[in-house]
């Protein structure tokens, strides 16, 4: 499989400064990751429901988030199985 790319608007933005700018980071990229994997394997519009979930599965819940990387994965584990809960043909 070939590299992950970056998209233009995500490269050409001026980077945040604040003191949650790592934490924005992160989940940039492990959301990112999520939908990448997303894309390859279910397509675009998968893909688009997949960040979705990705997105109310981290403000759903009173997570205390210290940048500890398996703290993001709970919330890409959550929306993977949400997702996964969407697509199951017995639904």
């Amino acid at each position: 499989m070939g590299a992950l790319k970056m998209s233009p608007v995500a490269t050409n933005r001026v980077p945040s400064r604040g003191p949650c700018a790592k934490l924005i980071l992160e989940a940039e990229i492990e959301c990112g990751a999520f939908m990448s994997a997303t894309i390859r394997l279910f397509g675009k519009e998968v893909a688009r429901t997949a960040g979705a979930l990705w997105v109310e599965e981290l403000e759903a819940g009173p997570r205390k988030f210290r940048g500890r990387d398996s703290l993001w994965r709970i919330v890409t584990i959550s929306a993977a199985s949400r997702l996964a809960d969407r697509m199951s043909p017995t639904r």
